[in-house]
């Protein structure tokens, strides 16, 4: 980063492959949605898109979502574009994690 740039350290979910979403992605479709999972930020979108009368549809699907994390890894985010920073199982736009 050049002058004045700020940089934050991350607890992050790097993105996993197509076959770890096979599970959410084919129960999405048995309801009707399309789920991206091009990106983090695609997915957390695709999943906010993911409404019906039944709030639980909405959960059950971020758990799958969830099921497919890998393991989380403290990152800079000067190494990563704004992109990669969605918390897919959070659908947190932004997020970072403070740990004691």
């Amino acid at each position: 980063g050049g002058k004045g740039a700020v940089f934050f350290f991350f607890f992050f979910f790097f993105f996993v492959g197509e076959n770890d979403f096979k599970l959410l992605v084919d129960a999405a479709a048995s309801l009707g949605f399309d789920i991206d999972i091009s990106s983090n930020k695609a997915l957390a979108k695709s999943l906010n898109q993911c409404i019906t009368n039944d709030p639980n549809v909405n959960n059950i699907l971020r758990m799958l979502a969830t099921q497919a994390m890998s393991e989380a890894l403290y990152i800079s985010s000067g190494d990563y574009t704004e992109d990669d920073f969605y918390h897919y199982g959070l659908a947190a736009e932004f997020y970072t994690h403070f740990t004691s």
